[in-house]
């Protein structure tokens, strides 16, 4: 199999090409698989940037699943710093095409993996490794987001309204979910 968030990312560049010049607006999304199972088929560029005999765990790793969970974990880390480097391309495809003062950019994941906490794998646990995902928005444009760190509890049905409260577009009333647009504004 090959690399294919890296193909995804370059169809996403050659996207946003097709869109710049058009005065309409547009939503690009971008399901990658990694980092998930399997852990080990980043590019090498990556897997080289991590030792699994350097990885720090979590204390709640039995002591019978270590060396796995390290391994692992160097494989995931790799994963995430590739993703890394293909959200810092488009975010820099955005800027190069004049289009980051007025694109909203979120980045989130469905799940996390326990890789070895509580003796465990996967996702299908209630635990923190698994529900704790990131949600990261980004907007600079007219009516920006404030900047800071905020903790507040969401969930992915909360998106699509705050989306639409960013680009003051109306919320269907069927919609479940809620807009944290002004919350990010500072309001």
């Amino acid at each position: 199999q090959g690399y294919d968030a890296i193909a995804e990312t370059q169809s996403a560049k050659q996207y946003l090409d097709d869109h710049k010049n058009t005065g309409k607006p547009f939503f690009l999304m971008l399901s990658w698989g990694p980092p998930h199972a399997p852990y080990h088929t980043a590019p090498e560029k990556y897997t080289e940037m991590y030792d699994s005999a350097d990885i720090k765990l979590r204390p709640n790793v039995p002591d019978s699943m270590q060396g796995r969970a390290r391994y692992d974990l160097a494989g995931y880390y790799a994963h995430m710093s590739a993703l890394d480097d293909m959200v810092g391309e488009l975010i820099a495809k955005l800027k190069e095409d004049v289009l980051s003062d007025n694109t909203i950019i979120v980045f989130t994941s469905d799940h996390g993996d326990l890789l070895g906490s509580h003796g465990h794998y996967k996702k299908q646990r209630p635990y923190d490794e698994c529900i704790r995902v990131p949600l990261l928005i980004h907007y600079s444009g007219q009516d920006s987001i404030k900047n800071g760190l905020y903790k507040a509890m969401s969930n992915a049905e909360d998106i699509m309204p705050t989306l639409l409260g960013l680009s003051h577009v109306a919320i269907p009333g069927t919609v479940e979910g809620v807009d944290l647009s002004s919350y990010l504004r500072g309001r």
